[in-house]
């Protein structure tokens, strides 16, 4: 039987703020390597894992351009929420 081992993956918040500043560039190349992590990570199969920690952090920045292009690559990401749980009434 095979078994699915998910790999989550929890990069830095200063990582995901590298990646969210190189996708809004206006330089290419700078779009072109976050495309490529993207890509790169989507085919590793990984999960990325996110906390409330990250947010926090990612969203203190006192530039708000700055804020407003995590937020931009925190909506552009596949987002995976697990459905609520229904309690049974008995």
């Amino acid at each position: 039987m095979l078994l699915i081992r998910p790999k989550f993956v929890a990069l830095d918040s200063s990582h995901l703020g590298k990646v969210a500043e190189d996708k809004a560039s206006k330089d290419s190349a700078r779009r072109q390597r976050a495309a490529a992590f993207g890509k790169g990570f989507e085919e590793s199969g990984g999960v990325l894992l996110l906390c409330w920690h990250h947010f926090e952090e990612l969203f203190s920045h006192r530039g708000e351009d700055v804020v407003a292009q995590r937020v931009a690559y925190l909506q552009s990401l596949q987002w995976s929420l697990p459905s609520p749980r229904t309690e049974k009434t008995t």
